[in-house]
């Protein structure tokens, strides 16, 4: 009985050499990263084959707090293949080396999985809560990287960062297509120029959202000499030559209160209404981030002897800033940093208020006129709107329209009132020359 027994305990290890007994093959055993970007694939698959004729299981895989696991499957067929995969998150950058140990059903002791490399970029995640001394608004870390449509790096691309309209950092893509810098929390517009690159988008940045891979659709430019410019792109780009024979020359220098661009010697006083659409669709396609950095500009350029009011228009309309005998730039910025869209398009109205305001701070020998900033058509009133925009022009009070990324039909509609009000019609699509489009238009209008 007893040799029985012992017999029948020695079957399983009999049978656990046997050619018959299952077989786990590992492929590859390390994967080398090389130097690992923020956007780069951070995971490496590795196989393992069952060779032998019966079902094998891998019970676990053992990583460390930086790594996480994902298997295809955990049981593997006779001759199936399935696969481990190891996420690698570096806490800190430079070298690393982290080791995965595999357990499995055929195995007597684990296999080693090894990941190695140098990382560019410190994995952060979401973090918890602290008792730290930083700040929440604090600067923060951002990472922006840039490919085409194959997802190929663009390197050299120059990228200007935009915060409330103001100009924040501004920096050129490596090697890698990528860029690193300190940005507050919030809403920040980004604009890219390269060769056949012209694009801009809005984003939200915060200890989570702290980077971007921006994919874009870039055009063929031709070679220098092969193809004229097109006249518009001319006409934008090229500046009158300052000949030491113009009488003007002598106005270079500016008194105290003035400006250079427009010296008051040259253009009038000026009384500018901004009248701006803060309707809902001005969120979209980056209209009113646009808007602001054409705002900033141009007040900028205004002399402290003239003035400026601020009314926006949706559902209802608000004044923001109320002209004064001098300009405060303070006031005006932080009044046009704090636009927020929302709401529908009740225009008319609001034309009548920005023309009764333009009156009230009339200047007889100066520039009288309201810009209206909008991304289209009103919901209601578009012909009293041009009614009202004829009744101010009899008072002296000139009407333009500076249309933020317009469609056709709006674009349609927006001109008729520029023509009803004596003004012009500015479109405005790319971040480049939104400020000194907005600029030529208020030193047409005030040219002595």
């Amino acid at each position: 009985m007893t040799r029985l027994i012992i017999f029948i305990l020695a079957v399983p290890a009999v049978l656990c050499f046997s050619p018959s007994c299952g077989q786990l093959v590992l492929g590859s055993a390390s994967k080398d990263f090389g130097d690992l970007g923020a956007f780069d694939e951070r995971f490496a698959d590795f196989e393992i084959t069952n060779t032998g004729t019966r079902d094998e299981i891998i019970f676990r895989v053992e990583v460390d707090k930086h790594t996480s696991v994902r298997m295809s499957a955990k049981t593997i067929a006779p001759g199936k293949t399935e696969t481990v995969r190891l996420q690698y998150n570096p806490p800190q950058e430079g070298p690393f080396r982290t080791e995965a140990k595999i357990f499995a059903s055929a195995w007597q002791s684990p296999r080693s999985l090894t990941l190695t490399g140098n990382a560019l970029f410190a994995e952060t995640g979401l973090p918890c809560p602290d008792f730290s001394d930083v700040p929440s608004g604090a600067l923060r870390t951002f990472t922006l990287a840039l490919r085409d449509a194959q997802l190929r790096p663009l390197s050299g691309v120059d990228v200007q960062f935009y915060k409330n309209g103001k100009r924040g950092p501004q920096l050129t893509a490596d090697s890698r297509g990528e860029l690193r810098t300190e940005l507050q929390p919030g809403r920040w517009l980004i604009a890219l120029r390269g060769k056949g690159i012209a694009a801009d988008t809005a984003v939200y940045t915060s200890a989570a959202l702290d980077r971007l891979l921006w994919v874009i659709k870039t055009e063929i430019t031709p070679e220098e000499g092969t193809e004229p410019m097109p006249e518009e792109v001319r006409t934008a780009e090229i500046r009158p030559e300052v000949r030491p024979s113009d009488s003007r020359s002598a106005e270079t220098q500016p008194q105290a209160g003035d400006s250079e661009i427009m010296p008051l010697s040259r253009f009038k006083q000026s009384n500018v209404v901004f009248l701006v659409d803060v309707s809902t669709s001005m969120k979209q396609r980056g209209r009113m981030d646009l808007l602001k950095v054409a705002m900033i500009d141009l007040l900028e350029v205004l002399r402290d002897a003239d003035r400026l009011s601020l009314i926006t228009y949706a559902s209802e309309t608000h004044t923001l800033i109320r002209a004064s005998e001098s300009l405060d730039r303070e006031a005006c910025a932080a009044a046009i940093s704090a636009l927020q869209p929302g709401g529908s398009t009740a225009g008319a109205k609001a034309v009548d208020k920005a023309g009764k305001t333009a009156r009230k701070h009339f200047l007889p020998e100066g520039n009288n006129q309201i810009i209206l900033a909008t991304d289209g058509a009103f919901n209601e009133g578009a012909k009293q709107a041009r009614r009202l925009a004829r009744k101010h022009l009899r008072k002296g009070v000139n009407l333009s329209v500076l249309c933020i990324r317009c469609g056709s039909f709006t674009e349609k509609e927006m001109r008729g009132l520029a023509e009803a009000g004596n003004g012009e019609f500015i479109a405005v699509d790319e971040i480049d020359d939104a400020g000194a489009r907005l600029i030529s238009e208020v030193k047409r209008s005030a040219l002595r």
